[in-house]
C-alpha cells in the first residue's frame, strides 16, 4: 500500500470513529511508539543537574508517569520511588511491567499532578517530556506545582521540562512513520491557535495485530504554551524558588529557537522561609 493510500485510509477510517482523550486506547501500544525515546539518556541528565547542585537524593517521584519507563529507570537505579498519572490505561500498563520485576522499589498511582495524595514526601520530583504542556488551564498548572511543592521535603527539588510556544507554533508535532515496516504505523497533523496559544494534534494509528488485520484509531492530543516568565511566576506563587532555567540537555539558557526547556526548582528549607 502506498503512502498516499494508507493516510486517505486512516483518514477515512477516524471519519467513522470517535475522537479518543489522549493516552486511552494508545496505551497499549505506547512503549512501541516510544521505543527509541533515550529513557536512560533523560536520567543521565537529571544526575548532571543533581551534580551541580550538589544534591544528593533517595526517594523520587515521577509526575505525569505515564507506562513508567522514566520510574523504572529510577528505580534500577538504586532509587525509591512513586509515578502517578490520570491515565488509568497507562498507569495499568506500569504496573503489568513492574509486576515482572517484582525488585523494584517502585509504586504507581492513578492521580491527578493538581490533586496528589501520597504516602510520604519525597526529595526529587519530576515530570518530563512535556506532560505539563498537557494542562491547558493556568489555574490548574498552578494547582499542579502547588501540590507539587507540598509532596516535596523541604529543600527537595523539582525538575522538569516543556515545550517552547516556538515548537508548537512550528507545528514539531506534524509527523509520520509511514515509511517505516514498523507493526505500529501513525500519521499525526497538528495546528496551533495563536490566540489560544493551543495546539491541537490529531494523531491516526494503525496497528497490525497478530492474525494480520488491522486496528485503526484516532487520539486528539492538545498542548498549551506557556512562555518561561508564566511558568517562573507560578513556581515562585506556588512557594518554590526557580534557580535555574536551561535549554534542553544542556547547562545553556534557552535560545529562540529552543524547542524543549527544562526547570529547576526548590522547595525552600524549612529554616530559611
Amino acid at each position: 500500500m502506498t503512502r498516499q493510500m494508507l493516510i486517505k485510509e486512516l483518514l477515512e477510517d477516524a471519519k467513522a470513529l470517535s475522537e479518543n482523550e489522549a493516552f486511552t486506547v494508545l496505551a497499549p501500544y505506547y512503549d512501541e511508539l516510544m521505543a527509541e525515546v533515550p529513557y536512560s539518556v533523560w536520567v543521565d541528565y537529571i544526575h548532571r543537574i543533581a551534580r551541580r547542585l550538589k544534591f544528593k537524593f533517595e526517594s523520587v517521584l515521577d509526575l505525569a508517569c505515564g507506562t513508567g519507563n522514566v520510574a523504572i529507570e529510577f528505580a534500577r537505579r538504586g532509587y525509591r520511588v512513586v509515578g502517578v498519572d490520570k491515565s488509568e490505561a497507562m498507569i495499568k500498563e506500569a504496573l503489568r511491567k513492574v509486576e515482572m520485576q517484582p525488585w523494584l522499589n517502585v509504586e504507581f498511582y492513578c492521580q491527578d499532578v493538581s490533586e496528589l495524595l501520597l504516602p510520604f514526601q519525597f526529595d526529587l520530583a519530576v515530570c518530563l517530556f512535556d506532560s505539563l504542556n498537557y494542562i491547558t488551564e493556568p489555574n490548574a498548572l498552578k494547582r499542579a506545582f502547588k501540590a507539587t511543592l507540598h509532596a516535596l521535603r523541604a529543600g527537595g527539588y523539582f525538575i522538569f521540562d516543556m515545550n517552547s510556544e516556538y515548537a508548537l507554533r512550528a507545528n514539531l508535532f506534524t509527523q509520520d512513520n509511514l515509511d517505516t515496516d514498523a507493526r505500529l504505523k501513525y500519521f499525526w497533523v497538528s495546528a496551533y491557535d495563536h490566540e489560544r496559544r493551543l495546539c491541537k494534534v490529531d494523531m491516526y494509528f494503525q496497528v497490525q495485530r497478530d492474525d494480520g488485520t488491522f486496528l485503526r484509531f484516532k487520539e486528539v492530543h492538545y498542548q498549551r504554551a506557556y512562555s518561561i516568565d508564566e511558568v517562573v511566576s507560578y513556581l515562585t506563587d506556588a512557594g518554590f524558588n526557580c534557580l535555574y532555567v536551561f535549554d534542553a540537555y544542556t547547562f545553556n539558557p534557552p535560545g529562540r529557537r529552543s524547542a524543549r526547556i527544562y526547570y529547576v526548582a526548590q522547595r525552600p528549607d524549612e529554616d530559611n522561609k
